[in-house]
């Protein structure tokens, strides 16, 4: 999949039909996310492999809500208290796959050196 068509198309996808994701599917969805930006932080390589899942065919999304929970889910998982829970991904195969998103325009949510700059229009 084309990298702009890939960003353009991943969303987070929350509805997933029963097909399983094999084995080797999910190895080298994390073979290739784990070549992320900065190899110590955990946002860039989840954000990879969404977008590893999107080329598969498959989607997910990320929360960050279960870390107000942080103990409780170390726990459930079989963690040490110094493995920090960041973030939790599902993944699956979405029971609809969206091909066109809608977003603001780089105009709406840019400005040029500060907060009141002018807009930025390229």
């Amino acid at each position: 999949m084309e990298l702009y068509d890939a960003m353009r198309t991943t969303f987070a996808a929350r509805d997933f039909t029963d097909d399983e994701m094999p084995d080797e599917t999910l190895y080298r969805i994390l073979d290739n996310a784990r070549f992320a930006p900065s190899g110590g932080s955990i946002y860039p390589m989840a954000w990879n492999i969404l977008l590893g899942a999107r080329n598969e065919g498959f989607g997910g999304t990320l929360t960050t809500l279960i870390a107000a929970q942080e103990s409780k889910a170390q726990e459930l998982l079989g963690l040490e208290p110094n493995i920090a829970v960041a973030a939790l991904l599902t993944i699956g195969k979405p029971k609809k796959q969206l091909t066109k998103l809608s977003r603001k325009k780089v105009e709406e949510f840019t400005t040029v050196d500060r907060g009141d700059g002018p807009a930025f229009t390229g």
